[in-house]
């Protein structure tokens, strides 16, 4: 695959993709996996990361292009079910100057229907795209490699957005995600 980087094409091994506008190196995904399958042992354990980088062009497509990964915290007592995490363990990630491209967890396997999300998924997914201001790439894997990836892009692009309305709300001043 080739990636074009300041107008030069560069040679790149096999990779690893998402969903056609993610793009994630061999080595960081080979990482990723590892790290699922070992929470995996342990069905009570989610795993949780931040996926980083920068926009690049891809073959002629401006797509995501993860460099690195931050594992985070869970906070939850009872793993198996819910993932939480901290906000303010983001907000540190994005203050230190990283673009945060997703956020991926792991579900236990048992079916590949046990990918979709849990409400508790779904409200994390929606504070911290409203954190940061933009849709992100959320993305739940199990051991086995299957992945689901969802989205909000298309509710930010809507007139009666609650994301814009949310911001609206604010009047262009920053929330305190801390409290």
């Amino acid at each position: 695959m080739s990636i074009e980087i300041a107008g030069k094409k560069k040679e790149f091994p096999e990779c690893f993709i998402y969903d056609g506008k993610i793009f994630v190196p061999l080595n960081i995904a080979e990482k990723i996996n590892e790290r699922v399958k070992i929470h995996a042992k342990e069905p009570s354990q989610e795993w949780v990361c931040l996926l980083c980088g920068e926009q690049r062009f891809v073959e002629g497509k401006l797509v995501e292009f993860v460099t690195d990964f931050f594992e985070l915290p869970t906070y939850n007592l009872n793993k198996s079910s819910s993932l939480a995490i901290s906000l303010s363990d983001i907000k540190k990630i994005v203050d230190e100057g990283y673009y945060v491209i997703g956020v991926l967890h792991s579900h236990p396997k048992a079916r590949l229907e046990d990918l979709w999300p849990s409400l508790n998924d779904v409200a994390t997914a929606i504070c911290v795209d409203a954190m940061l201001g933009r849709p992100l790439k959320h993305i739940i894997m199990d051991s086995d490699g299957n992945k689901l990836i969802l989205t909000f892009e298309n509710c930010f692009k809507c007139e009666n957005s609650f994301f814009k309305f949310l911001f609206k709300q604010k009047g262009g001043e920053k929330w305190n995600w801390e409290a």
